[in-house]
């Protein structure tokens, strides 16, 4: 079964996170809600531990 644009999308920012070393990522907005279109963009946030 092929991956879908959301499928894909949603591997890269696990991909991302883990490359930067974040404990979490947190898709937001249309991707989150599978509503997402061709148009749209890719919010996340990305959570790591910082000696602030």
């Amino acid at each position: 079964m092929a991956a879908t644009p959301r499928d894909r999308a949603l591997l890269a920012v696990r991909e991302t996170a883990r490359e930067q070393g974040a404990s979490k990522a947190i898709v937001f907005g249309s991707f989150a809600r599978d509503t997402a279109t061709r148009h749209s963009d890719l919010d996340a946030v990305f959570v790591a531990e910082t000696p602030f």
